[in-house]
């Protein structure tokens, strides 16, 4: 399978991010990476977990969530193809959330010392992966309010839009 698609989508949102010149578009394609497929149902990072690689969602979706003590789950993201589904974790140390595979998926796993050299190297690309978990935190921020402010229909009219827009 051919991954520069891929890989050329997750370029071009990071190019949209920052302005990336062409040497920090080559680095970003020539991130070292191991492919795996991961089952639906299927634990991609637990809350806890150590994080020593962060993960590209190739193909398939998969669901970021948070656990309650007494077991009830709140789904706090959809990932799509081409997202890092836990970027933050290349800086983390610890995981502060569960990402499960909604269907089967296929993911690119990257070395947390790769994409912590690429930051240090390439300056831009570690202002777009920035902007880029930030733009994550406001998807998350509208999520919160659609748990605990808007209706249903409110609701899933949001993840159409936002699904829509990505």
């Amino acid at each position: 399978m051919d991954l520069s698609h891929v890989l050329e989508r997750m370029t071009r949102k990071f190019a949209r991010r920052a302005s990336l010149d062409d040497r920090d578009k080559q680095a970003l394609m020539a991130l070292p990476f191991s492919r795996r497929v991961v089952e639906a149902g299927r634990y991609l990072v637990r809350e806890g977990d150590l994080t020593q690689e962060s993960m590209l969602l190739l193909s398939g979706f998969a669901f970021r969530h948070k656990m309650t003590a007494d077991g009830e789950r709140q789904i706090v993201s959809i990932h799509i193809p081409g997202d890092f589904v836990d970027l933050e974790g290349a800086l983390l140390k610890v995981a502060d959330h569960s990402v499960q595979a909604l269907t089967r998926t296929e993911i690119a796993t990257i070395a947390r010392q790769e994409i912590i050299a690429l930051i240090d190297s390439h300056p831009r690309v570690g202002r777009a992966m920035w902007v880029d978990t930030l733009v994550d935190g406001s998807i998350y921020r509208e999520w919160v309010m659609n748990v605990g402010r808007r209706q249903a229909k409110e609701r899933i009219g949001h993840l159409l839009c936002e699904f829509a827009r990505r």
